[in-house]
């Protein structure tokens, strides 16, 4: 009874390790609860775990590698061994393509050399007949010619220079074969273009055998077939288009004018045919090309003939056309002096011609002041004094452009006297009209009524003095012209050639 209740606490908590958990349990519930509360007991850490997430269910396909891993591997090699395989016949295949190539390449050599050494020998066998002369081998030549072309046993250029000379004795044979050409490009027709020769009439209007320059008007007729042969070129509508065309001559302007009468010449046949089938669409075509074209088509058709004689309004409005253009050409307004002084030569050499559009552009040429046409006048005085033109067409000139040309200059309120002085020299370049001509009455009229009276007269004395000149090779009166130059400017007044001229004055 006197133990302290203290102490018996202490013994019962304190009970041996092998005492059984109930029993301890009740001692614990028998404490008086005036006891002060035991100490709580330490907080036990409890570690977080991470959630994993469940697995998710295998596919078929996953479970069926996992379950035969051994068949899988078997199928991935085999692929890859096929893959292999492929490759390796595929590299096979184009090496033995290669191969086969290389000596294909080394097959077709061997053919070409064979072939050039073959087709050397068949030249030289033929090439004395190629290179004969005369109009008694022409026949072989033909046939020779033709057939070697035809077998592609020669060049294209080559048959173009021995076909060019095949037309000195037969120019349809040329033609003949200039058309089985197949390979014609610009260079083609360059050379087609530089064996075409000028006559003089087609430079001055006249020609004679007496002429030194008219010495190679014997290839007029195979002019005629290059001609001819380039209108066989252009007759399909497509080929003013194509980029090998003949047209493409005429895209350089400034090339265009020192050969102006060998292209109008060149391309006259194609052009005329088509103005006589009234195919006014690839007319314009071809003037609507380039500033070239325009050139030669104007000058070209200037002088076509209407065999139809009948004029209907798309006739006149070309004929319009053809006269402004020219009428610009002679001004120097539509293109440079050069060229001012070409169409000159050509307009004076064709007047009678045109049907009037020469005439008409000349008059109003020379209604402009006489600075602006002094080099017109001077150039036309030397056409005149060695009549460098049809005789057909003095009168034209005299009384359809000189003449009223003239009469205008007298009727201004202050004639240029210089001006009416050349006008007066220009006609008395020319004969005196043969009939009664009003206009002639007319001009003599006014001249009389100028001061001093003294025109009449000197046209006289002028006509006679150019007579004298003529009959007696006295150089024209004028500017004295160079003596450097190293040809004769041709007069068809005596038959001969006269003092020395450039090259220009003759073009």
């Amino acid at each position: 009874m006197g133990r302290s209740t203290k102490g018996r606490g202490s013994h019962n908590l304190s009970r041996p390790s092998g005492q059984p958990a109930d029993h301890a349990g009740a001692d614990l519930a028998a404490a008086p609860p005036s006891l002060p509360p035991a100490s709580p007991p330490p907080a036990i850490t409890v570690p977080v775990v991470a959630t994993v997430p469940a697995a998710k269910p295998r596919s078929g396909l996953a479970e069926f590698v996992s379950a035969n891993t051994n068949v899988v591997s078997s199928f991935v090699i085999g692929i890859a061994g096929l893959a292999v395989t492929s490759t390796y016949q595929c590299n096979q295949g184009e090496l033995q393509k290669k191969q086969a190539e290389a000596q294909m390449k080394i097959a077709r050599e061997q053919a070409d050399n064979s072939w050039r050494i073959e087709r050397a020998k068949i030249l030289s066998e033929n090439l004395k007949t190629l290179t004969a002369r005369g109009g008694d081998t022409v026949e072989q030549r033909y046939g020779v010619l033709l057939s070697l072309l035809r077998g592609s046993i020669l060049e294209p250029d080559v048959a173009v220079s021995y076909a060019l000379e095949l037309g000195r004795d037969n120019p349809e044979y040329m033609r003949s074969v200039l058309t089985n050409i197949d390979r014609k490009d610009e260079q083609y027709y360059r050379r087609l273009e530089a064996a075409y020769v000028v006559t003089c009439e087609q430079r001055y209007g006249v020609s004679s055998q007496l002429v030194s320059q008219c010495s190679t008007d014997k290839m007029s007729e195979r002019s005629a077939a290059l001609a001819l042969t380039m209108m066989d070129n252009l007759e399909d509508p497509s080929a003013l288009d194509d980029p090998g065309s003949p047209v493409n001559l005429m895209a350089d302007e400034r090339a265009v004018y020192p050969n102006l009468f060998r292209l109008v010449g060149l391309f006259s046949p194609f052009l005329h045919d088509l103005y006589e089938r009234r195919i006014w669409d690839r007319i314009d075509k071809v003037m609507s090309k380039n500033a070239g074209a325009r050139l030669v088509a104007t000058l070209s058709l200037a002088v076509a003939s209407n065999e139809l004689a009948t004029d209907t309004e798309a006739d006149k409005a070309l004929r319009s056309r053809i006269q402004a253009y020219v009428e610009g050409y002679l001004a120097g307004t539509a293109c440079d002096s050069e060229c001012r002084v070409r169409v000159f030569g050509f307009v004076v050499s064709n007047l009678g011609k045109s049907r009037g559009i020469f005439e008409k552009a000349l008059r109003s040429t020379f209604r402009s002041p006489r600075p602006t046409i002094e080099p017109l006048l001077v150039r036309l005085s030397t056409r005149l004094q060695y009549c460098q033109h049809d005789p057909a067409d003095g009168p034209l000139m005299r009384d359809n452009v000189l003449m009223p040309t003239l009469i205008d200059e007298l009727s201004q309120p202050k004639p240029d006297p210089t001006k009416v002085d050349e006008l007066i020299a220009l006609i008395a370049l020319l004969p005196e009209p043969s009939l009664p001509n009003e206009s002639w009455t007319k001009l003599m009229e006014q001249l009389a009524k100028l001061p001093g009276g003294r025109y009449p007269k000197l046209l006289i004395d002028r006509r006679i003095e150019v007579q004298k000149q003529r009959r007696t090779s006295i150089p024209p009166l004028g500017p004295v012209r160079s003596l450097q130059a190293n040809k004769k400017r041709p007069n068809f007044c005596t038959g001969s050639d006269e003092d020395p001229a450039t090259e220009e004055e003759e073009q």
